[in-house]
């Protein structure tokens, strides 16, 4: 039975169903076969429905604007004008597939792309939207409702209230005696028991209708209590009368609200009922020291003070403190020191300042430029005053008018000038005479320069017109920085006097103490000034003094105070102090400068000195460098004061002698003269010595200059130890006057081998010079008379930079074995001319002996003459001699040589005949034999090469040098 398969709501028709059924029964008889076709199955659609859920809300918060979604069925809270989707999406779709149909209350919509949405905008009151879905079973359905709030509970479309209001304007310039009414939101300025009304009205009451109601100062009000308070209009209307300053004038506000939003607006109900009263400055009395004023320009409110200096601006400001809309009318006096006062006008004009109209004018009374600024919007009024001099006083009033009453307030105004002081001209060049008993009178700002024991007076005025107002200026007198008093009275040398002007101060008893500087200070509320004055007092000058027994060097520092004796090392510097003593002469001032004349001298009759050598102050100090002998002597400072006693100027004078001591000084490269078979050395130390075993040694030890004289003695040091040399044995001293010393070393050998040094000292100091003195080598000889060799000097290894003599000879070994070894051959040996294990060219050796033979032909010793392998071993064949190129002064001779084999004659190759070195092809001739050359000076025998290099003697020996010179190198 198939009946279970068929599809209803509760059990769908699955999809494996459907298709061709075939039913097949058998028996005994047979076979039947019965067919069916299913092809389809019904299935009702169903859509996914919402739930509704704008009901009975409650607010804040707000309902939303913007676009917004729901599913239909249900219901979503919205703003008129706001797109809301609605979706129809199926949970199934049906079988068959079910068609979606939208409908507008009964209206069918056409069809459209996406059927699963729908977009409206929510602006009618009232509407449904439908989505039908249906296919051949069934149909499912829903509906969405849109419709305008009307009450708390029944509604999802909303619309925010908004307040007919009115904006804040400006405050006005008069509050007229009536009843006002304004549109929340506008202030009202009303005078005090008159009726205000404030009408709330909505330019847009709102979905659902919004309700009003009231706050006073931000807290709900209804007027409960208030019997002078009326609502009307559905509490959009607001009435107070009778109103009462302290309790209804302040601000009201009126709000309307609904789900959809909030608004509100506020007004302030002000009663300025009350008279102007000013802003008022500080009141001072005038400023007296140490009290300061500003010396800037001076601004204050009216009723305040200002005090200041000539040249800057005054500013009075007139400012109403009450929140005034009341007009307001300003009257400005200027009041003079015990005058009449006299109105400020002008003819005011409009100028904008600050984005506000400000009206303004000027006016000038007593040489005082006045300037009124006046703005109105903001109540404030002010008068700039430029102009004013010092010592100026007056006073400026202002009035301030409404309509309630009126405020006046006056400011006092003093002009103060700081004191300035009349300076006199400083002079530091000091004066040419000094009278001894003058008391100079100055100006503050001179300099005084006075004997001792009179008095000094400065007197300090201020400059005309400074220091304004009379007798606000104090003084105070300092010196050497501590203030001073009028101390006569009580015995003291300071006396002060002082009027409104000025200040004097005399010091009685002048001393020398008292050089120094004198400071005045003058000072009231606008400044203050200082001068100063420099006192420079003298007395009779003296030299402070050395000890002629007190002796300065020769050790550093060399300084010290004339009169002292200075021993000065040659080479060195004296500074010699001539200061002025405590006890008299004229002290260095604050200045630098030195009111005594310094004057150098040197030696009998005393000479001037170059004042370049002077230093310290005014030249009281010189600077002797001695350099020689000749820069001793007396020298004598002069000090001459500026004091002027019976006609002349005093003055003391000293004297310090210099005498110049010098230390030893050798002449380390002065060679002693030299004896015959005595070797000379000197001390320069810059070389090594060397002698000849056997030899006599002479150094000199010469003392260019030494004061006092030098004493001087020898050592020997041989690396081991030292020992002082004296006289006797093998040394021999010599010395003399002059400052020398010989020492003579005779029989020179190898225990006098090291450093012989001299010391030369006196009580200055001492000098040292030295040399090292050796033994040439064990091989060094001279060649014996008539031995075949030539004595040469060479220079000598060892750490020493010195020559000794060689005798220069050949040396020669043994010859080799006869090659080539079959018949005639040639057997060689090494010859070389040698002198101090030195190898030297043989021309050297040849001066004085013949070169020996280097090789020389053989024979071998053969068993068989007639070996053929011999005979055909390679030989060189030498040709003859030709003919000398020249005739005389050398010339050139050549031969044929070449390599052959013997047996058969024929010639091969030169590399071939290894057994010996190729004989010469060419050879000198005619070497001895000068083309017109001959020797014009005697002693050409003696010379040599090295001397032949010589131009003179390459002409005056021509024949000599042409053969290479008799002897080497000399």
């Amino acid at each position: 039975s198939m009946s279970g398969l068929l599809a209803n709501p509760e059990n769908p028709a699955p999809p494996r169903i459907l298709g061709t059924w075939t039913c097949t029964c058998n028996n005994s008889d047979g076979v039947t076969v019965a067919t069916s076709r299913l092809d389809s199955c019904l299935q009702p659609p169903r859509i996914d429905k919402g739930i509704e859920m704008c009901r009975n809300i409650r607010f804040p918060p707000y309902v939303s604007e913007g676009p917004k979604e729901t599913k239909i069925g249900g219901d979503v809270c919205t703003i008129v004008g706001s797109r809301v989707d609605i979706r129809c999406d199926l949970l199934e779709r049906g079988m068959p597939p079910a068609r979606v149909i939208w409908r507008r209350g009964s209206t069918e919509l056409p069809e459209f792309e996406n059927r699963s949405m729908i977009s409206i905008n929510a602006s009618e009151p009232t509407v449904a939207y439908t989505c039908e879905a249906m296919n051949d079973a069934v149909m499912d359905s829903a509906t969405t409702d849109f419709m305008f709030a009307t009450d708390a509970t029944n509604y999802n479309i909303f619309q925010k209230p908004i307040l007919d209001k009115s904006r804040p304007g400006p405050p006005p310039d008069d509050v007229p005696p009536d009843d006002m009414t304004v549109t929340i939101g506008e202030d009202m300025y009303i005078l005090p028991g008159r009726t205000a009304t404030v009408e709330c009205g909505l330019s847009q009451e709102g979905i659902p209708p919004a309700p009003v109601r009231w706050t006073r100062r931000d807290f709900p009000w209804d007027g409960e209590g208030q019997s002078n308070v009326m609502f009307s209009g559905d509490g959009r209307i607001l009435t107070i009368s009778n109103i009462s300053k302290s309790v209804d004038c302040t601000y009201y506000c009126c709000i309307a609200e609904n789900a959809a939003g909030i608004d509100q607006a506020c007004t302030n109900i002000i009663c300025p009922g009350e008279p102007p009263l000013f802003r008022r400055g500080l009141r001072l009395p005038l400023p007296m020291n140490p009290d300061r004023i500003n010396p800037g320009p001076a601004s204050v409110d009216i009723g305040g003070s200002a005090y200041t200096t000539p040249g800057n601006l005054i500013e009075i400001i007139g400012q109403d403190t009450r929140a005034n809309p009341l007009a307001m009318d300003w009257t400005w006096q200027y009041i003079p020191s015990g005058g009449t006062p006299t109105t400020i006008t002008g003819t005011p004009m409009i100028i904008m300042m600050g984005g506000f109209e400000v009206s303004t004018f000027t006016d000038m009374i007593d040489g005082l430029n006045f300037t009124v600024f006046t703005n109105i919007p903001r109540k404030v009024s002010r008068v700039e005053i430029r102009g004013a001099t010092a010592g100026q006083q007056f006073n400026i009033s202002s009035t301030v008018t409404n309509v309630i009453g009126s405020d006046t307030a006056t400011s006092n105004v003093a002009i103060y000038s700081p004191p300035v002081f009349e300076q006199g001209m400083p002079n530091p060049n000091i004066p040419d005479v000094i009278q001894n008993d003058l008391s100079p009178t100055v100006t503050i700002g001179e300099t005084i320069y006075m004997a001792e024991g009179n008095s000094a007076t400065i007197n300090a005025n201020l400059v005309p017109g400074s220091g304004l107002l009379d007798g606000t200026t104090d003084f105070e007198w300092y010196y050497k920085g501590e203030r001073v008093f009028d101390d006569v009275a009580e015995g003291g040398r300071f006396s002060i006097s002082t009027t409104p002007t000025g200040t004097s101060l005399t010091i009685n008893d002048v001393t020398l103490s008292d050089v120094g500087q004198i400071q005045v200070i003058g000072y009231n509320p606008a400044g203050s000034d200082r001068a100063f004055t420099d006192l420079n007092v003298y007395k009779p000058i003296a030299i402070d003094k050395g000890d002629p027994d007190n002796i300065i060097g020769p050790d550093e520092p060399l300084k010290g105070k004339i009169g002292d004796t200075f021993n000065v090392e040659k080479g060195k510097r004296a500074f010699i102090n001539c200061d002025l003593a405590e006890s008299g002469g004229f002290p260095y001032n604050e200045t630098g400068n030195l009111p005594a004349e310094i004057e150098w001298f040197r030696g009998t009759p005393p000479m001037p000195v170059d004042p370049s050598l002077y230093s310290g102050n005014h030249g009281n100090q010189l600077c002797v460098d001695v350099s020689s002998l000749a820069d001793g002597g007396d020298f004598t400072c002069v000090a001459t004061s500026r004091i002027m006693e019976e006609g002349t100027f005093q003055s003391d004078t000293a004297t310090s002698p210099v005498n110049v001591l010098m230390g030893p000084i050798i002449d380390p490269a002065a060679l002693p003269p030299m004896m015959a078979g005595e070797r000379a050395i000197n001390l320069e130390g810059k070389r090594r010595r060397v002698v000849e075993d056997g030899s006599t040694v002479r150094i000199r030890c010469s003392v260019m200059m030494s004061i006092p004289d030098a004493n001087i003695t020898w050592t020997f040091s041989n690396g081991q130890t030292t020992q002082d040399i004296k006289a006797g044995g093998k040394f021999t001293i010599a010395e003399d006057m002059t400052g020398e010393s010989q020492l003579l070393i005779s029989n020179f050998g190898s225990e006098d081998v090291g450093r012989y040094r001299c010391t030369a000292s006196n009580s200055v100091g001492s000098d040292v010079a030295s040399a090292s003195i050796g033994l040439c080598p064990s091989d060094s000889r001279r060649c014996a008379p008539g031995e075949p060799g030539f004595t040469i000097e060479l220079d000598v290894s060892g750490g020493f930079n010195d020559t000794c003599p060689f005798c220069a000879e050949y040396a020669m070994n043994q010859y080799g074995p006869c090659q080539p070894p079959c018949h005639l051959g040639i057997k060689t040996r090494t010859v070389i001319c040698r002198a101090g294990g030195r190898r030297f060219e043989n021309e050297i050796c040849n001066m004085t002996s013949q070169t020996p033979p280097s090789q020389m032909t053989c024979e071998a010793d053969f068993p068989d003459p007639n070996d053929r392998a011999c005979n055909l071993a390679p030989r060189w064949k030498k040709g003859p001699w030709g003919h000398c190129s020249r005739t005389c002064d050398g010339g050139l001779q050549k031969r044929q040589v070449c390599c052959h084999i013997p047996a058969t004659g024929k010639e091969i190759h030169d590399s071939e005949c290894t057994y010996a070195p190729k004989p010469k092809e060419s050879r000198r001739c005619n070497i001895g034999k000068p083309c017109g050359c001959q020797d014009f000076a005697s002693g050409c025998e003696k010379i040599g090469g090295r001397r032949c290099a010589e131009e003179v003697f390459k002409i005056a020996c021509c024949e000599t040098c042409s053969q290479g010179g008799r002897s080497f190198p000399y």
